[in-house]
């Protein structure tokens, strides 16, 4: 039992910057057993993005709003995996053989392709917090794409085959196996479902009437919310999947750094997907 509080310690202070005192011993098996709990770090994040935005929705127009959102969600992670993102883009977007590749990968250096991935996910994910904003559709549902990010890191770290120069933090989690997945699937759908109870409550404590997600009935609304959790599981897996395809031909396995890609990207098409269901449900 202690291990486990050591490990879900383990996974905020290793995820997130959310500061926290308490001294955990990174022994492998804290660190193997701090995947169950990546799905939390990913909510942390997410409340924190849902608590400051609902603030600030109140104070700054929809999309000045969304940029201090998208920075903050930034600081919050410090930036651990937009760098993965960026060196993965160097890297698999040089052109170059697989072990030039790895070499690009390792380099601190960040080049032209890496900038480019960098901007275009910064911008798209402040496009699409700032719609959310101008639908009135800001509610915890915001955190489903970062609980789902997190998961599908321990889902690639499982499933998919390490690439055999992995020397990075990747290195760490190799020996993570489908308990662990298991166990951190039951926690990112626990936490689903406490995403969805805490929308609820705010539609039925009546003075969140504004929000459009809430228009429709609320037996309408668990029945879309559980559908759409599922389809958004899928759906960010599916990502996954082609993602590891892509780069295992590429390298022959994943990294650190492609688990960090895996994390903005998906929190990128969670959010998409996010927008989608709020613009068709509110259609209906």
């Amino acid at each position: 039992m202690k291990n486990h509080f050591y490990s879900a310690i383990a996974a905020l202070q290793f995820l997130t910057r959310i500061p926290i005192r308490k001294q955990v011993p990174f022994t492998p098996e804290v660190l193997k057993l701090s995947t169950i709990w990546f799905p939390l770090a990913g909510a942390a994040i997410g409340l924190c993005i849902w608590l400051a935005g609902a603030v600030l929705q109140l104070v700054l127009p929809a999309y000045p709003a969304a940029a201090l959102l998208v920075f903050f969600a930034v600081v919050l992670s410090g930036g651990l995996h937009m760098d993965g993102l960026m060196d993965t883009a160097d890297g698999l977007l040089s052109n170059r053989d697989r072990d030039r590749v790895i070499e690009i990968m390792k380099d601190s250096r960040v080049g032209a392709m890496g900038v480019l991935a960098c901007v275009l996910v910064l911008l798209l994910q402040w496009s699409l917090i700032g719609a959310l904003f101008e639908m009135d559709s800001w509610s915890p549902l915001v955190m489903l794409p970062f609980i789902m990010s997190r998961y599908v890191m321990v889902w690639a770290i499982v499933v998919y085959p390490h690439t055999e120069a992995e020397s990075g933090l990747g290195r760490y989690f190799m020996e993570t196996n489908r308990k662990h997945l298991l166990a951190s699937g039951v926690v990112m759908l626990f936490l689903f479902g406490v995403c969805l109870l805490g929308t609820a409550m705010i539609g039925s404590m009546g003075s969140y009437e504004h929000l459009s997600i809430l228009a429709i009935p609320m037996h309408d609304f668990w029945l879309w919310g559980i559908v759409g959790g599922i389809l958004l599981v899928v759906l960010l897996l599916a990502v996954t999947h082609w993602i590891a395809c892509v780069v295992n031909r590429r390298i022959g396995g994943l990294s650190g750094d492609i688990y960090g890609a895996m994390g903005e990207l998906t929190v990128s098409v969670g959010l998409v997907l996010l927008v989608i269901g709020v613009k068709w449900l509110g259609s209906l």
